[in-house]
């Protein structure tokens, strides 16, 4: 575990909005080639609110520090799952690091959803390292990964509170820090296309998505795996980062989720926020158990996609190098030399 590094992937925090009008507010995008002015629009609706994220993303991919200050309304902080917030000029900061360790970092929205003052951005992120980052020297690796953000909005719409799900773990094993390395399989391998944008219609189908993602939280806390399988279609897709690659199929997910629950006795899941958009559920959670005899809660968030009464795809995220580190530390206790990690 030493010299692993803290490898933190994050991007812009960004004021996104959304609302009720049908009639789209001109986008800030709009109104900045009109005037020049990246103001924001007094209500954006669920139709603009995309086009904020856009907006922001390309400050942050082009390194355009000015720009992407604006996009950081005060008294906003961002939580990189696993840590302490981050506020103030230290989000700032932490993104300009970014930019010196990995000349070609950048972030590639898959897509979005947005509930009341609630939004989800599922992207793709990364670079190679060319520079020093975090006081770990340059690996000429690349790391790349799925990432799912979580965003609170306040009632003017700006950013409250974003809090990030990545692994730290799989940037680390990627540019070679931790053993073994992870490759990345894009949404684009799944059997069915990400839409940009969606918005919650607030229906049936989305409230029952979501009491569905509620008996797989049953299922799962009580290791019946038969009951777990049943509620996934025959073609089903699950994520997660330390697979190699996604797996498709009932069966393999079902033997998927025995593997990773063999790994952690006396496993426990519970949500503590639900978000559903037209048939996506994004579950924030805490995973706790015992690991290699040290007791470890994570925090963590899992996207589902249900259709026709069935999980068809389901990506979890979690950021194991906390638990990794912690598990390191006991046993560096008990035998008195540094451990790698598990």
């Amino acid at each position: 575990m030493q010299g692993a590094g803290r490898i933190v992937v994050c991007f812009a925090v960004i004021a996104l909005g959304c609302g009720t009008d049908d009639k789209p507010a001109e986008t800030p995008a709009v109104h900045e080639a009109k005037t020049g002015d990246p103001k924001r629009p007094a209500r954006p609706t669920a139709q603009t609110y995309h086009v904020e994220w856009q907006r922001c993303a390309a400050y942050f991919n082009a390194r355009d520090e000015r720009k992407l200050a604006e996009c950081f309304p005060s008294g906003s902080e961002l939580v990189i799952a696993g840590h302490q917030p981050i506020t103030g000029s230290g989000i700032l900061e932490l993104h300009k690091q970014l930019w010196t360790g990995f000349a070609n970092y950048s972030l590639d929205s898959q897509a979005s959803w947005v509930s009341g003052n609630t939004a989800a951005i599922l992207a793709i992120v990364g670079g190679t390292q060319t520079g020093e980052y975090q006081g770990a020297p340059a690996t000429g690796k690349t790391a790349r990964q799925l990432a799912l953000y979580v965003l609170d909005l306040g009632n003017d719409w700006r950013i409250k509170r974003a809090t990030l799900y990545t692994d730290e773990a799989l940037a680390a094993r990627q540019l070679g820090r931790l053993p073994a390395t992870v490759p990345v399989r894009p949404p684009a391998d799944s059997p069915f296309a990400f839409r940009d944008n969606i918005a919650s219609a607030g229906d049936d189908v989305e409230s029952a998505a979501a009491a569905h993602v509620a008996s797989y939280e049953a299922a799962l806390n009580a290791r019946d795996m038969a009951a777990l399988a049943a509620l996934f279609s025959d073609d089903a897709t699950l994520y997660h980062p330390s697979l190699s690659g996604a797996v498709q199929g009932r069966d393999q997910v079902q033997k998927t989720y025995e593997t990773l629950l063999a790994r952690v006795s006396n496993a426990k899941q519970t949500t503590t926020r639900t978000l559903s958009a037209g048939g996506w559920v994004i579950v924030e959670h805490t995973f706790a158990g015992t690991m290699s005899g040290v007791a470890l809660t994570v925090p963590a968030a899992t996207l589902f996609h249900v259709e026709n009464g069935r999980i068809r795809g389901v990506w979890l995220f979690e950021n194991t190098m906390p638990a990794l580190e912690k598990i390191a530390a006991a046993t560096t206790a008990t035998t008195g030399s540094p451990q790698p990690s598990p």
